[in-house]
C-alpha cells in the first residue's frame, strides 16, 4: 500500500500493472489467480470509493482554498464540502484537517467580510456630517474607504499596483451567505461585487451633496451633484440580520436616501439656477465697468456676490483683480 500510494495510480488499469509486480511472489499459479482476483476486487472497490473521492475532494478543496481555477463557490458550497469530510462516507476515516482547517478560516474570513460589507453598504447612505469618521473629504471618509477596501479584497483581478484580492474572499459569489426573507424563505445572498460597485458610487455621491450643502461652491460643482442625483444605482435591502430597526430587510437604503434628500436636492437646484441672472450682470460689466476696477467698486460687487449662496467665477475673477490691485499698491 506504500507503494501504491507513493505512485498514486489514476486508473484501475494502473493498479493492475502494479499489482502484477506485487503478485510475483507466488509461484503456485492458483494462488496467484486467487491472489490476484482478491487483491484487484479490493483495490477496485478502494479506488471508486475511497481513493477517488478523496482525490477528488482534496482537489475541489484546494481550489476552494487557492483558487486554482476560475470557477466561483458560494458560500454554502464550501461550507457543505468542508462538513463531508466528516459526514460523506469514507472519508470519515481519513484525516483531513490540514484542509478543512483552511476551510474554515476561509468561512470565518467570509463571514467577517460580509458583516463589514452590509455594515458598510448601511452606513453609505447617513447625510449626517458631524459624526465621527464622515467627512466631505473622498480621502478620509471612513465609509468610503472602507467600501474600496472590500472592493479590493474582492477584486478577481491583480491591480496595477500589483495586489491581488484575499482568497478567502477572491473566488466567492455571492460574496455573503444565505439569508431568511421576512416571509421565512431562504434566499441567495444578493451581495455581489457589484452592489459593492454602486455602494461606492453612492457613497461618493453623498459625500459630495454634505459638501455641497455646507460649503459654498462653484455652480459646476452643485450642478455635478444634481446630475449624478438622478442616475444613482438602486442597493438591495439588507438582509434582516443586518438591517437594523429602521430598515427591518423591507426598503433599500436607496430608498431612505432618496427619501431623506429630496426637499435638500430642490434646494440645491435653486441655487444652482436660480441666480444666474445677477451672475450674468456682474460677468458682462467686468469688461468694461470702470467701477470694477478699483477697489471700492470690487468690494461692492463682491459683497453681493457673497450673499449668493454659490461660489461663481466672476466671483473669483474679482478677487484676483482685488489681489492685483493690493500688490499693484504696495508695489
Amino acid at each position: 500500500f506504500g507503494t501504491l500510494f507513493a505512485t498514486s495510480p489514476s486508473s484501475q488499469e494502473s493498479m493492475k500493472i502494479l499489482i502484477t509486480g506485487i503478485i510475483k511472489m507466488s509461484s503456485d499459479v492458483q494462488n496467484r489467480n486467487f491472489i490476484q482476483s482478491s487483491m484487484t476486487s479490493v483495490l477496485s472497490f478502494m479506488f471508486e470509493n475511497v481513493w477517488k473521492p478523496l482525490v477528488n475532494w482534496i482537489e475541489t478543496a484546494e481550489d476552494m482554498d487557492l483558487r486554482k481555477s476560475d470557477k466561483f463557490f458560494s458560500f454554502e458550497e464550501v461550507d457543505f464540502h468542508k462538513r463531508a469530510a466528516e459526514n460523506m462516507g469514507h472519508l470519515r476515516l481519513i484525516d483531513l484537517s490540514p484542509w478543512t482547517s483552511k476551510l474554515e478560516n476561509k468561512l470565518r474570513r467570509a463571514r467577517h467580510f460580509e458583516v463589514e460589507a452590509w455594515s458598510a453598504i448601511k452606513a453609505c447612505t447617513q447625510l449626517d456630517g458631524g459624526k465621527p469618521g464622515i467627512s466631505t473629504n473622498p480621502c478620509q471618509d471612513q465609509c468610503l474607504l472602507l467600501l474600496r477596501r472590500l472592493k479590493k479584497e474582492a477584486a478577481t483581478i491583480v491591480h496595477g499596483d500589483g495586489a491581488t484580492g484575499n482568497r478567502s474572499i477572491t473566488n466567492l459569489n455571492p460574496l455573503g451567505s444565505q439569508s431568511t426573507s421576512p416571509q421565512g424563505v431562504p434566499t441567495r445572498s444578493s451581495l455581489t461585487r457589484a452592489v459593492i460597485d454602486n455602494a461606492i458610487v453612492t457613497r461618493a455621491w453623498v459625500v459630495d451633496f454634505i459638501h455641497a450643502k455646507t460649503v459654498r461652491e462653484r455652480a459646476s460643482f452643485v450642478e455635478d451633484v444634481i446630475r449624478r442625483y438622478v442616475t444613482l444605482p438602486q442597493l438591495p435591502a439588507l438582509p434582516i440580520a443586518f438591517a437594523g430597526i429602521e430598515l427591518h430587510g423591507v426598503v433599500s437604503p436607496s430608498s431612505v436616501l432618496a427619501q431623506n434628500t429630496k426637499d435638500s436636492i430642490t434646494i440645491l437646484s435653486a441655487n444652482a439656477y436660480s441666480y444666474n441672472h445677477i451672475i450674468g450682470n456682474f460677468a458682462s460689466r467686468l469688461p468694461n465697468d470702470f467701477s470694477l476696477r478699483n477697489k471700492s467698486g470690487i468690494s461692492v460687487a463682491l459683497g453681493e456676490l457673497k450673499k449668493l449662496p454659490i461660489l461663481s467665477v466672476i466671483e473669483e475673477k474679482l478677487i484676483i483683480r482685488e489681489e492685483l490691485i493690493d500688490w499693484n499698491d504696495e508695489a
